[in-house]
């Protein structure tokens, strides 16, 4: 069974809320949502959240400010299954006004997340990272028939809280983090 992996915060709980319903309505296929509210910030919550699952335990990394679309985990598990060699993929960000392949939110073995995982980021870019790594390997998958709807502050899906406030300091930091590890192992084919 899938895990669905939030971490959220006391101030958004009625937006878990939205998650929780959302997802259940629209996953497609049985699943287990595990949401962990916390003050440690994102990428330190998907650390403890992460760390406490089997190696073989596939999970799909979430943010809380998430809704979706008609069988958005179904068509996503279906695909990543389908192929031996894919070790994470991702679905479509349709609130992105920049439409993207980056890994904001994949679908993966939890072992996996945990080899390749830089815990030094705050907030941003470990999923970037993650992304770089897995198309570096040729393991990555993207699968736009797979839906979700990231209601951001900065895509003007959301006003900016206290959460959002606090990651936002943090995003240079991790952008230098990212860029450096990134100069460092040749694009992430040397990791």
């Amino acid at each position: 069974m899938v895990k669905v992996l939030i971490p959220t915060t006391k101030e958004r709980r009625p937006i878990l809320n939205r998650f929780i319903r959302s997802c259940d309505d629209n996953a497609g296929v049985p699943h287990q949502i595990v949401s962990f509210e916390n003050d440690v910030g994102y990428v330190n919550a998907l650390k403890l959240m992460v760390e406490n699952c089997k190696d073989d335990d596939v999970v799909v990394l979430m943010n809380d400010d998430m809704v979706f679309g008609k069988d958005w985990l179904k068509i996503l598990i279906e695909a990543y299954v389908k192929s031996t060699r894919v070790e994470i993929a991702q679905s479509q960000e349709m609130n992105n006004p920049n439409p993207t392949d980056l890994a904001i939110t994949p679908i993966g073995k939890a072992g996996w997340f945990k080899k390749y995982a830089c815990w030094e980021y705050k907030h941003n870019y470990i999923d970037r990272e993650w992304t770089d790594i897995a198309k570096a390997r040729g393991t990555y998958l993207y699968v736009p028939e797979s839906q979700i709807y990231h209601n951001h502050w900065s895509f003007g899906k959301s006003e900016k809280d206290a959460t959002y406030n606090t990651q936002t300091k943090y995003f240079e930091l991790d952008k230098d983090l990212y860029n450096e590890r990134y100069a460092l192992t040749d694009g992430f084919r040397n990791i």
